[in-house]
C-alpha cells in the first residue's frame, strides 16, 4: 500500500524484492519499471512492473567512520534511531515514515541541510540495479553516474542500498513560535527580512494552516487556523527578533535530534494529499493578502502554506558535484491540501497559482515536492545544462526508457 492514497496505480505486477536477484528478475521481465518503498510521491499509472523494495530493510552504523549503510527499503526513523545511540545523525527529513532511499536520490532537503547541504550532498555510494541487469556500487569513479543519481537517481535503475555520512549531532534547539494567523502578511515580512541574518547552522519554515470543522480533522485543531515558525539549530538569541514582534505560545527547547520530527508532527497514517512547490530566490510578502479567504476554517479543505529558508550550505555544490539544482535558491514555497480519490477539481492550480505568487513568479520546481497527479515535470527541478546532460546519460544507460519513476528523466 502506498502512502499516498490520494492517486491510484495499477501496474501489471508487484513485485516484493527480498533481495538484489529479486529486484534484477523483475527488471528483465522487459515491461516498464517504477520502485517504491513507502509510496509517499507514488503517482497514478498503468501497466508495467511496481518493485516494492520495503523488505530490503537492513541498517548498518559505523560509529567510527560515522557512516550509514542502508537498505532501500529503509524509512528514517529507523535510521535516525540507530545513529543516536552514537552521539550522530543522519540528513533526514520531517518525517519518519519517508524512506530512505526515495528522499535522499531526489535531493533530501533536512532540518540539518542549512548546516552540512543536502542529503544527497554526503552519499558514498549507491547500490543500483541497472536497466541491463547489472548490479553495480556506484562512487565517485563512476563519475557521470554518480553525479546523476545524487539528484535524480530514480530514472537510472533501481536502488537497492546507500552509503551515506552522518554528523555529530545529538542535543539541538528545536520547537515552534506561533503567532496570531490574522497577521500572517506582517509575519511575513518580519521573517523575510529575519532569514537575511539568521546563522547557516540555523533552519527554519514559517506555515499557514487552516484546520476544517470536519470529522476527518483531529479534535483539538478541528476549525482553527494557525500560524507559527518552526526552528531548528542555532542559538536562542537568534530568535529574539521574531519573539518582540508578538508570540502567541514559544515550545522553543534544547532536545534530541532523533525526537526533532515531534516539532514538524508530520501525519504517519497512509492519506490522500496533492500539492505543488516552487524554489524562489525572493518572497513577495504583498502577495500573502490575497491568500486570506483560502485559509478560512470554514473552507471545505484543510490547507498547509509553508515557506522553507534554504541558503546555508545547500548553496555551495559539493565535491565531487552532483544533479541537485537551482542552489541559488533563497526559498522553498509549497502548498498541500489532504484529498481523498480522485483530487478536487482546480486543486493543482490553485496551488501553482498561490505560491508562483508568493515566489515571485518562479516556475523552478524541486522534485522532492511535486505531490499527487500534478503536471509540473522533471525539466523544472534542474538547471537547464543540467537537465540537458541527464538527459543524455539516460539515453546511453537506458535507451528504451526501461526505468519509468514518477517525474522521471
Amino acid at each position: 500500500m502506498s502512502f499516498q492514497t490520494g492517486v491510484r496505480s495499477r501496474p501489471d505486477l508487484v513485485v516484493e524484492a527480498a533481495d538484489v536477484t529479486d529486484v534484477q528478475r523483475a527488471i528483465t521481465q522487459g515491461l516498464p519499471v517504477s520502485a517504491q518503498a513507502t509510496g509517499h510521491g507514488a503517482m497514478s499509472s498503468d501497466g508495467g512492473v511496481l518493485i516494492n523494495t520495503a523488505r530490503l530493510d537492513h541498517v548498518h552504523i559505523d560509529p567510527q567512520a560515522r557512516t550509514a549503510e542502508v537498505g532501500a527499503g529503509v524509512t528514517w526513523d529507523g535510521v535516525v534511531r540507530e545513529a543516536a545511540r552514537h552521539g550522530l545523525a543522519p540528513l533526514s527529513g520531517t518525517s519518519p515514515t519517508v524512506g530512505v532511499a526515495g528522499y535522499t536520490l531526489g535531493g533530501g532537503l533536512s532540518p540539518l541541510s542549512r548546516r552540512y547541504g543536502y542529503a544527497a550532498d554526503h552519499v558514498l555510494s549507491v547500490d543500483i540495479v541497472l536497466p541491463s541487469g547489472e548490479h553495480r556500487r556506484v562512487s565517485a569513479d563512476d563519475e557521470d553516474l554518480f553525479w546523476a543519481l545524487r539528484g535524480a537517481g530514480r530514472s537510472f535503475g533501481v536502488v537497492t542500498s546507500l552509503r551515506f555520512k552522518l554528523f555529530p549531532v545529538d542535543r539541538i534547539l528545536g520547537g515552534s513560535l506561533t503567532f496570531d494567523p490574522a497577521r500572517f502578511p506582517e509575519v511575513l515580512q518580519h521573517y523575510r527580512k529575519w532569514t537575511d541574518e539568521v546563522p547557516d547552522d540555523l533552519t527554519s519554515a514559517l506555515a499557514l494552516t487552516n484546520f476544517p470543522d470536519s470529522p476527518g480533522m483531529p479534535p483539538p485543531l478541528r476549525g482553527r487556523k494557525v500560524l507559527r515558525v518552526v526552528v531548528v539549530g542555532g542559538e536562542e538569541p537568534a530568535l529574539e527578533p521574531l519573539r518582540r514582534i508578538g508570540v502567541l505560545e514559544d515550545t522553543v527547547r534544547a532536545m534530541r535530534y532523533a525526537d526533532i520530527a515531534a516539532v514538524f508532527a508530520e501525519p504517519t497514517t497512509p492519506h490522500g494529499f496533492q500539492g505543488d512547490a516552487v524554489v524562489a530566490t525572493d518572497l513577495d510578502p504583498a502577495a500573502a493578502a490575497d491568500f486570506a479567504d483560502l485559509f478560512d476554517p470554514g473552507a471545505e479543505h484543510a490547507m498547509f502554506l509553508v515557506v522553507h529558508h534554504l541558503g546555508g550550505a545547500m548553496a555551495t555544490p559539493p565535491t565531487p558535484a552532483n544533479a541537485v539544482g537551482h542552489r541559488d535558491a533563497r526559498f522553498l514555497v509549497r502548498a498541500t491540501t489532504p484529498v481523498v480519490y480522485p483530487a478536487a477539481a482546480g486543486l493543482g492550480a490553485l496551488h501553482s497559482t498561490m505560491i508562483e505568487k508568493l515566489g515571485r513568479g518562479s516556475k523552478r520546481r524541486m522534485l522532492n515536492f511535486l505531490f499527487g497527479d500534478a503536471p509540473q515535470q522533471a525539466a523544472t527541478c534542474y538547471d537547464p545544462a543540467d537537465h540537458r546532460r541527464l538527459t543524455e546519460l539516460k539515453r546511453r544507460i537506458d535507451p528504451t526508457n526501461l526505468i519509468r519513476p514518477a517525474r522521471g528523466i
